[in-house]
């Protein structure tokens, strides 16, 4: 008997032994990631133990990659990064590596600090003066006033910012207590992979992705006489051929998108649908509308423009095809003439972005392009290449 009670004493002192390691293990990882955080966040840092060389490296890496990232594709200054590993995502992969979410919030500034400077509130502006037809004309000039007003309001505002979740997969050396590499990626539904890490050979390697397919690049690159063009070229493919004083701006997508910004915020929420997981969190969405699981882009994009003012019809209702598929959605839009395709790089807010057969999200922002949408949960996100194809709501 007194055997036994020894034994047994022994195996609770073993395993006692055993979750004090587990936690003192836990702990410095815990610590060497929220090293991690701090260095991105700081803009002087010193090399801290706690983080391989190759780490110290990729974070340089990081810091230089979102400058470029708003200098070029937003047309913006960074002026602050945040980062926050979210620990309750955190997934163990084999004995010494993790798969967990970061929240990455950048602030930025932007460049332009003179809305009647902005290129296509000028383009909008020549268009409307090449106009033969009156009511066109006058059309393109009140498109012009609430672009210009919308670009007033993101100078008026100072700041910006846009948070990025990201998929990590990270080692630690429980030896040293050392974070010794790290990937990562963007990638979703609504995102190619904006930030994308690999680790190649015991370094990180960036997949870059080209700035010169984001319509802010192409506003600065394009000159403003041929962005009139194709405003004007956009208007003659709209299924009427013209605008009429029966169709002017009877929308307001700057109503649509305070709607759009209101209902939604980025999250790390995840769900589980068919074609994977999803960001999504509904204690966001608007509570007087059905919520439909893995596929409410169109659904969402559908509420906001009845905000905004698009009427309701026999075809065009809450829950019917034509309200919340994004085929449908667009096939109504263009049929009814309450929109037209227009260059990306052109469109206001409360327009609408088309990832064709897939996704439909909302202008929410100008100086720089960003949308809102749901599935994935975003708001005010940078505006991506996959959402190639846009329209002009009226």
């Amino acid at each position: 008997m007194a055997f036994v009670l020894v034994l047994t004493l022994l195996m609770g002192i073993s395993g006692a032994q055993a979750n004090s390691q587990q936690d003192h293990l836990k702990q410095h990882f815990d610590k060497a990631l929220s090293t991690y955080s701090s260095a991105m966040g700081a803009e002087l840092y010193q090399k801290n133990d706690l983080l391989s060389d190759q780490v110290h490296n990729l974070i340089a890496e990081r810091k230089l990659f979102y400058e470029r990232y708003f200098q070029i594709g937003l047309h913006s200054d960074l002026l602050s990064i945040s980062t926050n590993f979210e620990p309750t995502t955190a997934i163990q992969l084999s004995e010494n590596t993790y798969q967990m979410q970061e929240m990455v919030t950048l602030t930025g500034k932007p460049l332009l600090q003179v809305a009647e400077d902005y290129p296509v509130y000028r383009a909008y502006l020549l268009a409307a003066e090449m106009a033969k037809d009156a009511d066109l004309s006058r059309y393109l000039e009140q498109t012009a006033e609430e672009i210009r007003a919308a670009v007033q309001e993101s100078i008026d505002a100072n700041t910006f910012e846009i948070t990025i979740i990201n998929l990590h997969k990270v080692a630690f050396n429980p030896q040293t207590g050392q974070l010794v590499s790290d990937s990562f990626t963007s990638e979703a539904n609504d995102d190619p992979g904006t930030d994308k890490v690999e680790w190649v050979d015991g370094k990180a390697m960036r997949v870059e992705p080209d700035f010169t397919h984001l319509p802010d690049y192409e506003i600065y690159d394009i000159s403003v006489e041929v962005l009139a063009q194709r405003i004007l070229e956009d208007l003659k493919a709209a299924p009427s051929g013209s605008i009429n004083s029966d169709n002017i701006l009877q929308y307001s997508g700057s109503t649509a998108a305070t709607y759009a910004r209101t209902w939604v915020r980025s999250t790390t929420a995840t769900k589980n649908c068919e074609r994977g997981p999803i960001f999504q969190n509904k204690i966001f969405w608007n509570p007087s509308y059905a919520q439909i699981d893995c596929n409410d882009c169109a659904n969402y994009v559908s509420q906001a423009m009845r905000y905004g003012g698009t009427p309701i019809s026999s075809t065009w209702y809450p829950y019917s095809n034509a309200w919340k598929y994004v085929e449908y959605l667009q096939s109504y839009v263009l049929s009814q003439d309450l929109g037209y395709y227009a260059q990306c790089s052109t469109v206001g807010l409360g327009d609408i972005g088309i990832q064709p057969w897939t996704h439909v999200v909302m202008v929410t922002g100008l100086n720089p392009l960003r949308f809102s949408g749901h599935t994935n949960d975003r708001n005010n996100y940078p505006w991506v290449p996959e959402l190639d194809r846009c329209i002009n709501l009226y």
